[in-house]
């Protein structure tokens, strides 16, 4: 449980170290839009937390996600839940799919190894024992 918990941490906190390692700022494309006023990107980097020490991002990150607040999309313009759970059938679909496709395949490529294996053992036995007849 101890290590569970560990490779969780672990993932929690690589997946903040690329957020905001990311070359570009998640609200230039919003900011460099003509319409928008030139302190929109302080107010949406305040608003979103990004303007707080990286300590207190972290630490208001781990929380969200224990607590399951996986935060907004800017991309989606929606709760990154939301996404997920939109995307997660078809990734289900797409997972079971390629799990039996890649089951059944390997069963077949096996079986017809096994016969292959099979039937070369009967001809070079058929073979030796000719051999071997006076």
């Amino acid at each position: 449980l101890a290590q569970a918990a560990l490779v969780v941490l672990l993932v929690v906190s690589a997946t903040f170290a690329l957020i905001r390692l990311s070359p570009r700022d998640p609200f230039a494309a919003v900011a460099e839009s003509p319409e928008a006023p030139p302190d929109v990107r302080v107010r949406l980097r305040s608003q979103f937390g990004f303007a707080d020490p990286l300590p207190v991002q972290y630490g208001r990150f781990v929380v969200n996600v224990v607590r399951g607040d996986l935060g907004w999309s800017l991309s989606r313009s929606a709760p990154v839940r939301q996404v997920l759970a939109t995307a997660l059938p078809n990734t289900l679909l797409l997972m079971g799919s390629a799990l039996l496709l890649g089951l059944f395949g390997g069963v077949a490529l096996v079986t017809h190894l096994v016969l292959y294996a099979i039937a070369v053992d009967r001809v070079l036995s058929r073979h030796r024992k000719k051999e071997t007849a006076p």
